[in-house]
Parts: structure tokens; C-alpha cells; sequence
């Protein structure tokens, strides 16, 4: 049944990522959010407060481009081991 949702437009990374959402929600929000939002970092050159990554400046070492992200949540989620 899952092949055929990707055959029907699921992409990979999708799939993935709706397995994780439904069942270790919890899981995939701490994933989401290591992905999403940048590091609090309140000194140094670069200060930031968990804002989107894809919303600072590009030289940002933080910066990810917002059509990467669900592609790295679905590497790192895919690589997750239950212990």
C-alpha cells in the first residue's frame, strides 16, 4: 500500500516524515525543530534566537535554504535507531 502512495505523488522524504509525525511525534518535533530554527546563541559574531534557518543571511553558518529542510528532516529521521 505505501509503494502505491508514492507511485500516486508521495515523495520519499514525505513518506518518511508522516511515519515519524504519526508515529514518534515527539521524535520528530525535537528533529524538526534541531532542523528548522538556529541555535540560541547570544554572543559572537553571529547571535541568534531559534530563528528560521532559511531567514538569515545566506553567509549565516546557521543558513539553510528552506527547500532543503524537509530533505535533511527525512535523512536524519530515516537514520534514527530506537534504543
Amino acid at each position: 500500500m505505501r509503494a502505491l502512495a508514492f507511485v500516486f505523488g508521495e515523495t520519499p522524504d514525505g513518506v518518511v516524515r508522516k511515519f515519524f509525525r504519526q508515529y514518534y511525534g515527539r521524535i520528530f518535533d525535537k528533529v524538526a525543530r534541531q532542523v528548522r530554527r538556529s541555535p540560541r546563541r547570544q554572543t559572537g559574531k553571529f547571535k541568534t534566537n531559534r530563528a528560521n534557518r532559511w531567514s538569515l543571511d545566506s553567509e549565516h553558518p546557521d543558513y539553510t535554504a528552506k527547500d532543503l529542510i524537509p530533505l535533511i528532516e527525512a535523512k536524519l529521521l530515516a537514520n534514527w535507531r530506537y534504543v
